[in-house]
C-alpha cells in the first residue's frame, strides 16, 4: 500500500494499532487509497467495517470511490456495530 511510503505514516500506524486490530487498521488505509480489490480481501479476512480511525471516521467515510462505498455499506449491514 502506497500510504506506508508517506512520511509520518508509520507513526500513524503505530498509534492506530494501540487499540485496534491490525486487519482493521489495514482496512482504514486501503479505504483512503480507494483500493477495492484489497478492501474485498480485507473484509473477507474479517475486518470490522465499523472501526473508526484516529479522526473518528470509518472506512466508508474515508473512501471516495462509489464501488468501495457500496462494498463497505454491504459489509456494515452484515456486521453489527
Amino acid at each position: 500500500m502506497g500510504i506506508l511510503a508517506v512520511e509520518g505514516s508509520m507513526d500513524r500506524m503505530e498509534a492506530l494499532l494501540k487499540d485496534r486490530q491490525p486487519i482493521d487498521v489495514i482496512l482504514l488505509f486501503a479505504a483512503e487509497e480507494n483500493d477495492s480489490s484489497k478492501i474485498g480481501e480485507i473484509l473477507k479476512a474479517g475486518a470490522n467495517p465499523h472501526i473508526k480511525g484516529m479522526n473518528g471516521k470509518t472506512a466508508l467515510e474515508l473512501t471516495t470511490k462509489d464501488e468501495v462505498k457500496t462494498m463497505l455499506k454491504e459489509a456494515m449491514a452484515k456486521v453489527p456495530a
